[in-house]
C-alpha cells in the first residue's frame, strides 16, 4: 500500500519557533486573591504566521485595607481567600492552575527545584515548615546565561577558629558584552550580623557582607565597589 501525501506536510516542533515567557503582569486585585498573566510569540514556519501565547495563574496579596491583611493568615505558607459572602478563609494554595515556572527553593534545611513558587509554598504549608524561601528564578543547578546573582553557600572561620552556620554570601555569575570590558560583579551588598561558635564552647558576634545584586560593570567600577565594602 503506497501512502501519499497532498499539499504541505504536518509541521514538525522544528518549524515552530517560541520567544522566552515575558515577565508576570502585577496582580488583578491588590488586596485578596486575583490573577496574573505571561505572554510569549510562537512563530510557525511553515504558515508564516504569528501568535501570541498566554497563560494565566492565580495571585494572592494582602495589605493592610483589606480584606486579607497581612496578618489574616499565621500558618507557614497560607494563603488569604474571600468568599464570595467576604467570608476570609486560610488554606494551603493550589497549584494546579499555576504554570511551570522552576525555581530554587529553601524548604527547612533543603535547597531543591520546584516546578512554581506556589509548589513550594504549598509544601510548607501542608507540613507547617516556617523556613522556606524562593532563592533563584530558574532550577537550582541551572547558570544564568546573562550577569545574575546566584546562590553560594559556605562557612565563615576567623583566625580563632570560630566557624558560623551555613551563609549563602551570593556570587555572581553569567556573562557580560565581550565587546567592551565588563566584569559581572556584586553592585549591591548587605551586611549581616552572624553568631559565630568556638572552640573553646564560646560564642562571638561578627559583621559580615553578602551580595543581593549583580551587574556588570568596568574594572573601574569594580574597584569603587572594594572600597565601600572593606
Amino acid at each position: 500500500v503506497t501512502v501519499e501525501s497532498v499539499g504541505k506536510p504536518c509541521p514538525s516542533k522544528e518549524d515552530k519557533k517560541e520567544t522566552p515567557w515575558g515577565p508576570w503582569s502585577s496582580c488583578s486585585e491588590k488586596c485578596k486573591q486575583g490573577t496574573q498573566t505571561r505572554q510569549r510569540k510562537i512563530f510557525h514556519n511553515a504558515t508564516g504566521e504569528l501568535k501570541v501565547e498566554s497563560q494565566s495563574a492565580p495571585c494572592y496579596n494582602t495589605c493592610s485595607k483589606g480584606p486579607c491583611y497581612n496578618d489574616s493568615c499565621k500558618g507557614p505558607g497560607e494563603i488569604c481567600i474571600v468568599d464570595r459572602d467576604d467570608v476570609l478563609h486560610c488554606r494551603c494554595p493550589s497549584c494546579e492552575d499555576v504554570p511551570e515556572s522552576l525555581i530554587c527553593g529553601l524548604y527547612g534545611s533543603v535547597v531543591q527545584t520546584f516546578l512554581n513558587e506556589c509548589e513550594l509554598r504549598r509544601k510548607a504549608c501542608k507540613t507547617k515548615e516556617p523556613a522556606f524561601e524562593v532563592l533563584e528564578r530558574r532550577a537550582c543547578e541551572t547558570k544564568p546565561v546573562n550577569c545574575d546573582l546566584v546562590r553560594n553557600f559556605d562557612v565563615y572561620t576567623d583566625d580563632n577558629g570560630c566557624s558560623s552556620d551555613t551563609i549563602n554570601f551570593g556570587k555572581c555569575d553569567g556573562t557580560c558584552d565581550k565587546t567592551v570590558k565588563l566584569c559581572c560583579s556584586g553592585i549591591q551588598f548587605k551586611s549581616i550580623n552572624v553568631v559565630l561558635n568556638c572552640p573553646n564552647g564560646s560564642k562571638t558576634e561578627k559583621e559580615l557582607n553578602i551580595i543581593t545584586e549583580c551587574r556588570c560593570i568596568t574594572a573601574d567600577e569594580i574597584d569603587v565597589q572594594k572600597m565601600h565594602i572593606t
